[in-house]
């Protein structure tokens, strides 16, 4: 089994997406997913509604889970961190030292940003992500 973690900013939309994804795509006899976030505003949060709502339009279930904040105990159980941004890998290495980065790594393969749609009011952004996020799922 390889523990994979997805890490954004307030786990309310890039990696609350990604995990929903990754829970439908890939293999659940070779990965545990987790998801969290960041930032101060992580934790006990529900996931972001128009996320909830683009990834139901894309059909896919959602977890049933509040945002969480990254914690010691998450750097030590991945295997791999995946990053929805380069501030994410930043944010570990301050906050954890190299033993989290070492284990970082962008989630687009070209190492681009996954789009923020958070403060926006428009379907077809967090559409686009899901998008982005699903076309981009991959064994990492």
């Amino acid at each position: 089994m390889r523990n994979i973690l997805f890490l954004c900013t307030g786990n309310l939309n890039r990696s609350y997406a990604a995990h929903a994804i990754a829970l439908e795509k890939l293999d659940d006899k070779q990965f545990i997913v987790e998801s969290a976030g960041t930032g101060k505003t992580a934790g006990g949060k529900v996931a972001n509604k128009k996320m909830r709502e683009a990834l139901m339009r894309h059909h896919f279930a959602l977890p049933l889970r509040k945002s969480r904040k990254l914690t010691q105990d998450d750097i030590e159980w991945a295997d791999v961190i995946v990053c929805m941004a380069e501030i994410h890998r930043k944010n570990v290495l301050a906050q954890f030292g190299w033993d989290g980065v070492m284990k970082c790594v962008m989630f687009l393969p070209d190492g681009d940003d996954v789009p923020d749609p958070h403060f926006s009011k428009d379907d077809a952004e967090f559409d686009m992500v899901v998008q982005t996020i699903e076309d981009n799922m991959r064994e990492f």
